[in-house]
């Protein structure tokens, strides 16, 4: 286990806001600390009047020189930033690379041969926007984009901290985030569902499991329920929900105004606690020595619930037989005569209530049972904690929302008593004049697709984020979102249709030199294969990928993370068990997100030991001797159809003669190799000689990344 992932996420923002403070000191703002605020210092109106508060605008694209060039709004917009910087787009990638890109853009997965070739073979106009809907239809598009909201909202099958505890039912929310994708469900009422999915209203007990599923988003996070001072343990639960949705949603780092006021965002700290009164009006945690997650059981369906009503059935019986047997032991102790019969007696008052105690621990298997959470009894304001500390309490803090991104129309203005606020709250970020949600949602997708945000910081659009290249074009995609009912397959389709998308990554001219960040985005930017693609890849190429949907990923419970084996899963990667304690060594070598951390943008390093694992690595290994089985399946093809088609399934291409000639003379050697220092057959030869190949390819650049 390594110590960066099992750095417990308080840890992690404590140490940021320890950076930011002292940058603040060392530029001379560095206010005294106060015992309390009331945000006076911060100008409201002045505030509101940056880009960031301003609601986003309908925008009418530019005009551009090359009226020949777009193919969409978006292009327009692109377009005309290149023009003005006195530069040209470059050509378009091959038909090829584009449907590559699509593919892992969209279902995470290379192309299967047969399907690239009819692709190729299809001169329809309307080629491409064909395969796209296919695939944005496709079951896996869910698999795909769904890994990319777990990013976000830091999902984890274990707590983290101390001993790190399983989420046992955390797969229930996984799996209500790849239906929504699949299902295209509005992002506002996604929004919505994980704020406040209990307090909303259901036409069925589909709906209302489905939404008790999704507030699972608040109870995931990394917490350590060990932490024996409970008030402490209540408001770090209570931060980390804050600092995620303002992140994940706002774009906002919410968690700075806990001690102070934000030293760079409009955020006072009592705000920050009208929004903490809002979640510490939500149960989140079972009290304890060692405290737990809250679990709440889903609607059952008729079969589960007449089992259910056979077994209460049962205890009522036995608790009547254990009131009937009571009774006859106090006629016994009470009759001399009878006294013989006090041990017998005894003994069938134990034997009922064994039987009633098993009986009670067997009910809670009757239930599904889904992490959630749940308004209090009494909901109430929390007071103000000077400097953060939960037992420096100062005036309490009406519950409510961010004055900065509030108009009057939309403004959150009391909470009803009785309520715990979420589902306020959840209304107010989702609300179409709220000037920073449909914002970053746009950005996120625009990110995934061209690799690189209009907002390059897509968790952070304060002051101390990045400013958009294009704010134009973003205020145009966050209102086409809102307008198109904020459809993210239509939004994914808006843009991979666009013909930025289908730029090449060559770029040969002077220009690289003057944009080197490609701010531009006058060429595509190369994308490097996700941990997760990386292994999708290399199981679908070996022919050995368990493409099941959904369902139980944990195959054998344990109280703990620790020395978890993750052998022998084939299954898609969204399904192999995320850990906050341990994670699968090739997700930990090529970049998995931090489930501790809210992660929009993932980092891509290039690392010695990334090349090792691939070299020595026996899951690499054996998946190439499975693709070399595979391959060698199709007697009727020589050596040199074969190098073809191992280029086909790993590539996505046929070899270039270089490429064919250096292959061929590997191949050779390796079957010279084997038949001179081994006594195996043919076949065998040929196998361990095909999987040498295999291992090359994956190993190969061309295989870690997609034009």
């Amino acid at each position: 286990m390594h110590a960066g992932r099992s750095i417990h996420g308080s840890c992690q923002r404590f140490k940021r806001r320890c950076l930011l403070l002292y940058l603040a000191a060392s530029l001379g703002v560095l206010t005294a600390w106060a015992d309390e605020t009331d945000g006076t210092s911060i100008g409201l109106e002045q505030e509101r009047r940056t880009w960031v508060f301003q609601p986003p605008r309908r925008v009418i694209p530019p005009s551009v020189k090359d009226s020949s060039w777009p193919d969409s709004a978006i292009d327009r917009f692109i377009l005309a930033r290149i023009e003005k910087a006195d530069f040209a787009p470059v050509g378009d990638a091959s038909r090829e690379t584009v449907a590559r890109r699509l593919y892992f853009d969209l279902v995470g997965l290379p192309p299967a041969p047969e399907r690239l070739a009819m692709f190729l073979k299809d001169s329809a106009p309307d080629a491409l926007p064909r395969l796209l809907d296919r695939l944005i239809g496709s079951p896996h598009f869910g698999e795909r984009w769904g890994r990319h909201w777990l990013d976000v909202v830091r999902f984890a099958e274990s707590s983290g901290g101390g001993r790190s505890l399983m989420f046992k039912n955390a797969w229930r929310y996984r799996d209500y985030v790849i239906g929504a994708w699949n299902k295209d469900k509005p992002f506002d009422q996604f929004v919505r569902e994980q704020l406040a999915g209990d307090l909303l209203p259901a036409d069925s007990d589909h709906q209302r499991a489905e939404q008790l599923t999704a507030t699972g988003m608040l109870a995931l996070g990394p917490t350590n329920y060990e932490q024996q001072d409970k008030e402490f343990l209540r408001m770090d639960v209570i931060d980390e929900q804050i600092d995620t949705i303002g992140r994940a949603l706002l774009g906002m780092t919410l968690g700075c105004a806990r001690c102070h006021d934000h030293k760079f965002d409009p955020v006072p700290t009592e705000e920050y606690y009208a929004l903490a009164g809002i979640f510490g009006s939500t149960k989140t945690l079972v009290p304890g020595n060692v405290s737990r997650y809250v679990e709440r059981p889903l609607p059952m369906n008729p079969k589960e619930l007449a089992r259910l009503r056979m077994h209460q059935q049962r205890v009522e019986e036995l608790q009547q037989a254990l009131a009937e047997a009571k009774d006859r032991f106090e006629e016994i102790d009470q009759d001399e005569n009878l006294s013989s019969n006090v041990d017998e007696a005894k003994a069938e008052i134990q034997s009922f209530e064994e039987q009633l105690r098993s009986l009670g621990e067997k009910e809670r298997g009757y239930h599904r049972w889904v992490m959630s959470v749940s308004d209090v009894d009494e909901p109430r304001d929390e007071p103000l904690h000077v400097r953060g500390l939960p037992r420096r309490l100062g005036r309490p803090v009406p519950r409510g929302v961010l004055s900065v991104a509030s108009r009057p129309e939309f403004a959150v203005t009391s909470i009803p008593s009785g309520q715990s606020g979420r589902l306020q709250l959840a209304e107010w970020i989702v609300e179409p004049a709220n000037p920073l949600t449909a914002r970053v949602f746009a950005n996120r997708v625009w990110q995934q697709l061209l690799q690189r945000g209009l907002v390059s910081t897509p968790d952070n659009f304060g002051a101390t984020g990045e400013r958009p290249t294009h704010p134009r074009l973003l205020d145009y995609l966050a209102m086409s979102t809102v307008e198109g009912g904020w459809s993210a397959k239509r939004l994914v389709r808006q843009i991979a249709l666009s013909h930025v998308y289908r730029l090449s990554t060559s770029d040969p001219s002077s220009a690289r030199t003057h944009d080197p960040e490609n701010q531009l985005y006058r060429r595509a930017n190369r994308r490097q294969l996700d941990a997760e693609s990386l292994r999708d890849a290399m199981l679908m190429v070996s022919g050995q990928l368990d493409s099941a949907i959904g369902g139980l990923s944990i195959k054998k419970f344990a109280d703990y993370d620790y020395g978890y084996d993750f052998e022998g899963n084939y299954r898609r990667s969204i399904y192999v068990p995320r850990f906050r304690g341990v994670m699968l060594d090739l997700f930990e070598e090529f970049d998995a997100a931090n489930p501790n951390l809210v992660t929009g943008r993932r980092n891509q390093t290039t690392r010695p030991t990334q090349s090792l694992y691939l070299m020595n690595s026996p899951f690499v290994m054996d998946r190439a001797t499975n693709a070399a089985r595979r391959l060698l399946a199709t007697e009727d093809q020589d050596d040199q159809q074969r190098l073809a088609s191992a280029f086909r399934l790993a590539l996505g291409r046929r070899p270039t003669l270089a490429e064919e000639e250096v292959a061929s003379h590997y191949l050779a050697d390796a079957q010279q190799f084997n038949s001179t220092t081994t006594a195996a057959g043919d076949k065998d030869r040929d196998l361990v000689a095909w999987s040498r190949v295999f291992h090359m390819l994956f190993a190969c650049v061309d295989f870690r990344y997609v034009d």
